[in-house]
């Protein structure tokens, strides 16, 4: 992983905005770890990634959130 964000209890807009910062950041190829606890990012953080220019790539449910996997293209 190349990087992580940790985004619970954040509301949407900033979880948004804490993505595009850390997707910027890291380089072609890395793939950034990103923890939820709500479920509508959930669903709204895959959509996000084609104006990122990245890929999701897996969501997992753990007991306490869920964990996504976004890769920069």
């Amino acid at each position: 992983v190349g990087g992580r964000l940790v985004c619970r209890r954040y509301s949407r807009p900033r979880r948004q905005l804490m993505l595009h910062k850390v997707v910027k950041q890291v380089a072609a190829g890395a793939v950034v770890e990103v923890l939820v606890d709500n479920p509508s990012s959930v669903e709204a953080l895959p959509p996000l990634c084609n104006e990122l220019n990245a890929t999701h790539l897996e969501t997992i449910k753990d007991p306490a959130c869920w964990r996504v996997y976004i890769k920069k293209d």
